[in-house]
């Protein structure tokens, strides 16, 4: 049996996640310019990933939702 993600341990993942798809980072020049459109859209998601689970209870379906998203 899968130990389930729990809404705190997701946005902590979120957290680092959004951290490493920093837009600022993919237009400091680090990062292909042909990635920076791929950085800042997966900066969104992550970003509106993590607003959904801000605002989901704790036994919210979407929370295991997004977990497998984010491991995919």
């Amino acid at each position: 049996m899968t130990k389930k993600t729990t809404k705190n341990e997701l946005l902590a993942e979120l957290d680092l996640e959004i951290e490493s798809a920093s837009p600022d980072l993919a237009s400091s020049g680090e990062t292909a310019p042909a990635s920076v459109a791929d950085v800042e859209e997966r900066h969104r998601t992550l970003t509106g990933w993590r607003e959904q689970i801000e605002a989901a209870d704790d036994d919210d379906p979407i929370i295991e939702e997004i977990a497998a998203k984010l491991d995919s």
